[in-house]
């Protein structure tokens, strides 16, 4: 055998394999390893079937096989007439299931879920076939193995589910409701891509109305380490529970089976629609900026939100203080009645180390009343605004905005991610509130506009007299 021969298709060392339940383990976490490579490796699957093996290797030998070749089927691969003429009239996925044969003429769709255990977690993949009302075809009633089956799996609906568990032993709870739920979606789009990101890329875990995904306990289920990378998707009632330690993973969270789909084919990030800023500025109670630079945005956003309190974030950096600095004299300067909060070491975020800052924010977050928060993020460098990024989607009542250089006088860009998928708008500027302040400076990224402290952008901002309220 060459070194690059998969594990499955090595002879040798599954004649090595003495426990069927760890090489059920050991298969279970290789799924997905040579479904695009059958034509190649046919060879090798016919001498090893044909091989001398224990029969109880075998046995979990060939349920691994037959789920290469169905999921070959998904993604649209040839499959080679010589495994077919083997594996058709097998069982591999318990006896009193149809033989695979029948099943790759059925639709499909594959999820894998998680479980909860006492000691190391473990996962389960569902299959659900969807048969058509004419077909005779007889599935094993495995109801009463599901919490909730009757949830999902409707009278009349002719889809069968079929578990393939990554250890032997009875499971409870509705945690397998959501990957369901999102494989029976996936069948009603039949989009090869679709279902093979599925079957390959996602772990979901959730209880699932058939509408609205609903909390589930965790437990240890985040720890589980899979021999491919899975991002996760999770109910979003569950997202407060993930530990600091999980927080760079790919996590995604969803209120409704819709958000949960649309994660999976990449659509993840919705249009918004158009906000006033009349509307924020009664909603906001706090506005939160980061400081880097240009202070420009960071005024303006006062100037438009009217805050009640305003809390900075800084970095290490002298031009981060120094920035700050001049945006508090020019706030003090035009008399407003937010409150700024004292600059501290607890509101020190780093600019260069993620993890850093992300603790930093979470822990200024953590337990605090939900109220209404506006996060500025277009000062200060992208990992800090990354930083502000998770804590978003962690907490949702902290909306972002954020400025483009380009953009027009007044307008930012907001991202919200109180629903899921999180979405993405603009402010326009024909929504400004009445000013007296001179628009055309603040909204300028011309070099000559540029100023030294903050007495100098106090000038620039000076009442203009040709006109007293920003452009429309």
């Amino acid at each position: 055998m060459s070194l690059d021969t998969p594990f499955i298709c090595d002879l040798h060392a599954l004649r090595l394999s003495k426990e069927p339940e760890h090489l059920r383990r050991v298969l279970f976490r290789r799924f997905g390893d040579i479904y695009s490579s059958l034509d190649e490796r046919a060879s090798d699957i016919i001498k090893i079937y044909d091989s001398n093996i224990p029969t109880d290797i075998k046995k979990e030998w060939i349920s691994f096989i037959s789920e290469e070749i169905l999921l070959a089927q998904i993604d649209g691969k040839v499959i080679p007439g010589s495994l077919l003429d083997i594996f058709s009239s097998l069982r591999p996925l318990g006896d009193s299931c149809p033989a695979l044969g029948t099943l790759l003429k059925l639709e499909k769709a594959c999820s894998t879920f998680p479980l909860k255990t006492d000691e190391s977690p473990s996962s389960a993949r569902i299959w659900i076939f969807k048969a058509d009302t004419k077909s005779k075809c007889q599935f094993s009633d495995i109801s009463e193995s599901l919490d909730g089956f009757d949830d999902i799996f409707s009278k009349g609906a002719n889809l069968f589910p079929i578990l393939v568990p990554e250890t032997e032993g009875k499971f409870y709870g509705k945690s397998w409701q959501l990957a369901a739920s999102i494989a029976i979606k996936a069948i009603g789009e039949g989009n090869p891509k679709h279902l093979r990101s599925l079957a390959l890329d996602w772990i979901a875990t959730g209880t699932c109305d058939g509408e609205r995904t609903g909390y589930v306990e965790l437990g240890n289920k985040l720890s589980l380490n899979f021999g491919r990378h899975r991002s996760w998707i999770i109910p979003r009632e569950n997202v407060k529970e993930i530990p600091p330690a999980l927080h760079n993973m790919f996590i995604r969270s969803a209120n409704t089976l819709d958000d949960a789909w649309n994660t999976i084919i990449g659509k993840s990030h919705k249009e918004g629609y158009p906000l006033k800023w009349s509307e924020m500025s009664k909603k906001c109670e706090e506005l939160h900026i980061t400081f880097g630079g240009d202070i420009k945005a960071a005024v303006m956003s006062v100037l438009l939100l009217k805050p009640k309190t305003i809390v900075p974030w800084l970095s290490e950096s002298d031009m981060s203080k120094k920035s700050f600095e001049n945006f508090r004299q020019v706030i003090d300067s035009l008399h407003f009645k937010s409150i700024i909060h004292e600059h501290t070491e607890k509101t020190v975020i780093s600019s260069s180390d993620l993890h850093l800052s992300e603790k930093r924010l979470m822990a200024h977050f953590e337990g605090k009343p939900s109220i209404y928060v506006i996060f500025n993020i277009t000062s200060g460098n992208r990992l800090m605004s990354y930083a502000v990024q998770s804590v978003a989607r962690l907490y949702p009542n902290v909306h972002l905005i954020y400025r483009e250089a380009e953009s027009p006088q007044g307008q930012f860009v907001y991202f919200n991610y109180h629903d899921f998928p999180p979405y993405s708008g603009i402010i326009t500027a024909n929504n400004l509130p009445p000013t007296k302040h001179n628009w055309e400076y603040l909204s300028s990224n011309k070099k000559e506009d540029r100023f030294k402290n903050g007495e100098e952008f106090l000038r620039r901002l000076k009442i203009r007299k040709d006109h007293r309220s920003p452009p429309k």
